[in-house]
Formats: structure tokens, C-alpha cells, sequence
């Protein structure tokens, strides 16, 4: 069976990631896409081997986050959806990946344990702390922290935007340093960068320049960045900023390799874009992106 394209894979995605029943995003194709539609494209993923994945693959723990999340969706309503044939294959795919049936995992829940979170282990997460998007008209803000059990020496690359398209392909492309006075300085480098995500103007894709300043201490990296629309008329003028943020990587405290990574970003709301839409926007960017970025492919 030929694998899903990327782009049904960023509709399943971001569908699961989505408040309401529905994922927001017309331009995909999903808005009133089925919860078996959006399975079929996780469970595609999910049931095949790693070693047999054509595609370059994304880490299983951020497909089984999205898992997680549709199986949550359906445990709010108590059982109650219309969609019997989507919530059978629910059941299945979520046994089959957690281990649990639906019926098991919301008395999980009852008794404060989080199915995600032993998933997460298996994949040398200790800790995942999520703090919602807060929202006003013109920027929406989060911020996650993953505590990992890999020494801090092997996540440098987390912080530098070099590797993020290797890492993490499903967002960004073609990473290159540019030539502006800030290249010949290594502590504010630059790139340029063809970034991915729904609803961007005027396109899905869209050329984006990135400016960091790094900084490091005794304990860990710092890279504060600023993420720029590039004017497809003009690209060599500063474009709109699409975000503000910043990603550290610090030793854990008092616990031996491992290390602390804190992910926040500020997003602006584009033109167009409703608020409660930017906010499942940025969720699946930055849960998705944080644990693709972490973890070794």
C-alpha cells in the first residue's frame, strides 16, 4: 500500500491536534474529514516497521501523540459519536499501538495515569509539560518543556536551525547560512529557509529567514530566534515576522544525563486566520516539531 503523502500526513496531523471535532484548516482537504479518514493516515505509519518506513520517519512518539489526542477527543464525549465505524477503528489502532482499549484508557485516566506518558518513556522522555496557547489579537503563545534522558552534548543540534530540516522535515527545507553581516558573527548566524504550515500567506510553503542569537553557560545552549516571512516580491527586504521564541537545552538538575529542553514561541496571527485556529496552529507546530527535534531519528 503506497504511503500517504505529506500533506495528508500534516491534515492528519494537525487534525488531531484541533479542539473542536473537526481540523480547522480548509485548504488540506480536512475540514470535514472523518476520524477514519484521519486513522488511516496514522495507522499507516504506525503498523509499519521502522526499518520498512519509506519515508524519512517521524519519530513513532509524535504519531502516537496524535493518537493519543483523537483517543482523548473521544473520551470527552463519554462514548457519545455518531461516527461508529471511525471509533471501532479507534479502538483498534489505539490497542494495538497503547496496548489499552478505549474502555481501559478512560479508566486510566480516572485513577491520574497518562497512557502518553508511558508511550513517552518508551522513548526516553522522563518528562512532558505543555503550557496552552494563551491568545490576543495579534500573537498566540506557548511553551513546552521535555525533560529527555540523553546527555546535553548530544542535543546541540536542537538549538541550531542547520539541523532542524534533517531532524524535523515535516516544517522545514533547504536550511542554508546567508551572507548578511550577521554570518560572520557565530553568535547571531542567520538562514534562509522554506518553511511548511497550513494557511500561511500567500502560500503553504512559504521562504522564511531565521535569526538567532545563540548563548550558552555552564549548564546549557540558548538560542533565541526570530522567524521572518520573506516578501516573494522583494526577498532581500525584511518580511513580516511570523514568530518570536526560543529553545534552551540545559542539564537536568539533579539528574545525571539527562537534560531539560524549553521550547516557547510568541506566533502572529496573519491576516485572515481566525485566533482559535492560530492556537491549533501552533500546538502542532510545536508539539511536533519539539519532539522531532529532540529525539534521534
Amino acid at each position: 500500500m503506497a504511503e500517504p503523502s505529506s500533506k495528508a500526513l500534516r491534515a492528519a496531523l494537525l487534525g488531531s491536534f484541533a479542539r473542536r471535532r473537526t481540523p480547522p484548516i480548509k485548504k488540506l482537504g480536512a475540514a470535514r474529514q472523518p476520524l477514519a479518514a484521519l486513522l488511516r493516515v496514522l495507522s499507516e505509519d504506525l503498523r509499519t516497521p521502522g526499518d520498512e518506513r519509506k519515508r524519512k520517519p517521524l519519530p513513532r512518539v509524535a504519531l502516537g501523540a496524535a493518537l493519543w489526542n483523537l483517543a482523548l477527543r473521544y473520551l470527552k464525549t463519554n462514548g457519545r459519536s455518531g461516527d461508529a465505524a471511525g471509533i471501532r477503528s479507534l479502538n483498534t489502532l489505539v490497542e494495538d499501538v497503547f496496548g489499552w482499549n478505549l474502555a481501559q484508557l478512560r479508566a486510566m485516566r480516572r485513577d491520574d495515569i497518562d497512557p502518553l506518558l508511558v508511550l513517552a518513556g518508551q522513548y526516553s522522555i522522563a518528562a512532558y509539560r505543555w503550557t496552552p496557547p494563551r491568545s490576543n489579537p495579534r500573537t498566540v503563545q506557548a511553551k513546552l518543556e521535555l525533560g529527555v534522558r540523553y546527555q546535553l552534548e548530544e542535543l546541540k543540534a536542537v538549538i541550531d536551525p542547520a539541523y532542524w530540516a534533517k531532524h524535523c522535515g515535516l516544517f522545514w527545507a533547504d536550511v542554508v547560512p546567508t551572507r548578511s553581516i550577521f554570518a560572520a558573527r557565530s553568535e547571531t548566524p542567520a538562514f534562509d529557509a522554506k518553511f511548511t504550515l497550513p494557511n500561511l500567506q500567500p502560500a503553504d510553503s512559504s521562504r522564511v529567514t531565521i535569526e538567532c542569537k545563540l548563548s550558552h553557560d555552564s549548564i546549557g545552549f540558548m538560542n533565541e530566534f526570530t522567524i521572518r516571512l520573506r516578501p516573494p516580491r522583494a526577498p532581500s527586504k525584511n518580511g513580516p515576522i511570523l514568530c518570536t521564541g526560543s529553545i534552551r537545552a540545559a542539564k537536568e538538575q539533579g539528574r545525571a544525563w539527562s537534560t531539560r529542553i524549553t521550547h516557547e514561541k510568541h506566533m502572529s496571527v496573519r491576516p485572515g486566520l481566525r485566533r482559535r485556529d492560530a492556537v491549533d496552529l501552533l500546538t502542532y507546530w510545536m508539539q511536533t516539531e519539539t519532539v522531532c527535534l529532540v529525539l534521534p531519528n
